[in-house]
């Protein structure tokens, strides 16, 4: 508040000088727009809170910062930060083999997981392919049972129109005993006679075509069959060359031709049957020289010299104690008797 200046007017009275002072500091009250007088301290307006800028989703949210507390994370109560405990060691994934257990267990938690990681998608994709490529096998299995069903439906057919072309022929031209007459006779019939007998011919060659072609599937199918089961047993025995293989094949076939199992039976063998039977021999043989040993260990026959006393046999030795027993209740000679010839006869 500024000073009250009276140096303008020095004559002025003291009830003037008071009332101007009084004027000074009396203060009225100002009015509202509608008349009214408005308060001294009127109230404050509410302060109106910043809008919040748009977050970046891009940007690290300050809130959500720092990653929640785990069950082993450790809470200082002075406001020092937050120290995770170390995490544990994760389990090794199995397509790593035993071997690398010792490097695995010299990783850090965070290396160990990133090859977890990297070993699920590859696991994953692993499976994935072997999926793909079952189902793109069993897509090539079922392709070609339908061919084959399609060959054999098609085979079946041209068998059938070849019977059918025979039985037209003979009904239509079984008469017919002399061509060379018949073509001088009635060459209207011989020529419809010369297009039967070409129909007859075709129908056989189509058959022949089709039973032919089957037939070359089979071996076909048998051979890569044989081979894959060939190379099986060469890796199971280590046939490795050509002269270890025949030597296996002449062992086989030496056992299971008395057996009554033709060649041709033990070539469609797949190769656990064909290591069952090599088991088979070699059980037979050991057993074979198992008894032979024992033949060899067995004590040979005592030889009884002549006029040595022999042992009587039981039976001998019973009818004895029998006649005693008898004799011993009648007392009767007959049976004195008797004991006496049995005593004799086995020279007791």
């Amino acid at each position: 508040m500024s000073e009250l200046d009276l140096s303008d007017n020095p004559g002025i009275s003291e009830s003037e000088a008071a009332a101007r002072i009084s004027a000074k500091f009396r203060t009225e009250p100002s009015r509202a727009p509608d008349g009214r007088f408005q308060s001294a301290n009127p109230p404050k307006e509410p302060e109106t809170p910043d809008p919040k800028p748009e977050s970046d989703p891009g940007a690290p949210d300050p809130v959500r910062d720092e990653e929640p507390l785990g069950e082993d994370d450790i809470v200082i109560d002075d406001g020092d930060e937050v120290e995770p405990t170390q995490a544990a060691s994760l389990e090794m994934p199995a397509s790593y083999g035993a071997p690398a257990l010792e490097v695995w267990n010299s990783f850090t938690p965070e290396q160990q997981k990133f090859l977890h990681q990297h070993d699920s998608k590859r696991t994953s994709g692993l499976s994935r392919q072997a999926n793909e490529l079952k189902t793109a096998q069993e897509q090539v299995k079922a392709q070609a049972q339908a061919i084959e069903q399609e060959r054999l439906q098609l085979a079946n057919a041209a068998q059938r129109f070849q019977s059918e072309a025979q039985k037209r022929f003979q009904a239509k031209f079984g008469d017919v005993k002399d061509v060379q007459s018949l073509a001088a006779t009635d060459k209207g019939r011989f020529i419809e006679y010369q297009a039967a007998v070409m129909e007859l011919q075709v129908a056989a060659q189509e058959a022949q075509a089709w039973t032919q072609q089957i037939e070359n599937d089979r071996i076909k199918q048998l051979t890569e069959f044989r081979q894959a089961e060939n190379a099986k047993l060469a890796e199971r025995y280590g046939l490795d060359d050509e002269a270890k293989a025949s030597a296996f094949q002449e062992r086989i076939v030496k056992f299971v031709e008395p057996l009554g199992i033709s060649l041709q039976r033990l070539s469609q063998y797949t190769a656990e049957e064909i290591a069952l039977a090599d088991d088979g021999r070699k059980w037979r043989a050991a057993m074979a020289k198992r008894q032979q040993v024992e033949k060899q260990k067995a004590p040979p026959p005592k030889v009884i010299k002549s006029g040595a006393p022999q042992t009587p046999s039981n039976s001998a030795s019973q009818s004895v104690q029998q006649a005693k027993s008898q004799l011993k209740n009648t007392g009767r000679l007959e049976d004195a008797a008797k004991l006496f010839a049995l005593k004799f006869k086995s020279g007791r």
